[in-house]
């Protein structure tokens, strides 16, 4: 049973009553492959099962305004869907039995992006960790010492509100109306002989001048350890001289203390500069 546009012709009534009814069969048999179409009048008549789409199409079709177009496309020998705008931009929607997701960005979940991406708006990165691995740069700054870790805890030990300004391929330094000096203000400790100090909370300089080493010698000692073991330096005195200077860097974390040779005594004064606070 087909279908036959050029029927009924120029016959008789009872013959062209049969070719029409022929030809409504036909056109029943073809709408109930995708639709609803039960022969009886509904009001779900002519809704879709489902969409079969013919033969891919060997050539794009061509664009017009205020229309889109759903069709199939041979792709390595397999039919993929495609849709087209109304400005003839093209997309492949399957690729291999799944979806076509090359260039899409999920807004959730796991997914690894490559590939240059340009934000047309403010980016916002939040969470407790955001990673960066290799070298990174930022308009030709390398900032991959930031990586694997966030921004507050890499500027943790306070230099107060501040922006980075270039200053060449190597980095940058710190400006702002807040940072002045990379240094604290000077302190004046008391000492003694032979007195562990520490763990020092910062990085910091620790100036000290003695007026009476009696003709000894008198050092410093500064590491990890509690009591530090690592002597660092030591000033002699020799020949009637009574003074001396240590100046000695101590690292944040870090403990020290300052020891004489046996018998020498010392009239010290200790000050300390912090650096970073």
């Amino acid at each position: 049973m087909a279908w036959d546009k050029n029927k009924p012709g120029n016959v008789k009534l009872r013959v062209g009553r049969q070719q029409i009814l022929t030809n409504n069969d036909a056109l029943e048999t073809a709408l109930n492959r995708d639709h609803n179409f039960p022969g009886t009048p509904a009001a779900d008549d002519g809704e879709h099962f489902k969409i079969t789409l013919h033969t891919p199409l060997a050539v794009s079709p061509t664009a017009e305004t205020d229309k889109g177009f759903l069709y199939l496309k041979d792709v390595s020998a397999k039919a993929e869907l495609f849709f087209e705008d109304e400005d003839g931009h093209e997309i492949q929607l399957t690729t291999g039995g799944v979806l076509n997701m090359a260039g899409v960005m999920f807004l959730a979940g796991a997914q690894d992006v490559s590939g240059a991406k340009t934000f047309q708006a403010t980016l916002t990165m939040s969470g407790a960790n955001i990673a960066m691995a290799g070298a990174e740069t930022v308009d030709g700054v390398d900032v991959s010492a930031h990586k694997e870790g966030t921004a507050k805890a890499q500027h943790d030990g306070g230099v107060g509100d501040h922006t980075h300004e270039s200053t060449g391929a190597e980095g940058g330094i710190l400006t702002g109306s807040s940072v002045t000096s990379l240094f604290g203000d000077w302190a004046t400790r008391t000492i003694s002989l032979d007195t562990v100090y520490g763990p020092e909370t910062t990085d910091g300089i620790i100036h000290i001048r003695s007026t009476n080493i009696n003709d000894r010698n008198f050092y410093i000692l500064t590491d990890s350890a509690n009591p530090p073991t690592i002597e660092r330096q030591r000033v002699g005195g020799s020949g009637g001289s009574d003074k001396g200077t240590i100046v000695q860097a101590i690292k944040k974390g870090h403990y020290w203390k300052v020891a004489t040779t046996t018998g020498a005594t010392i009239n010290a004064t200790a000050y300390w500069l912090p650096i970073g606070v």
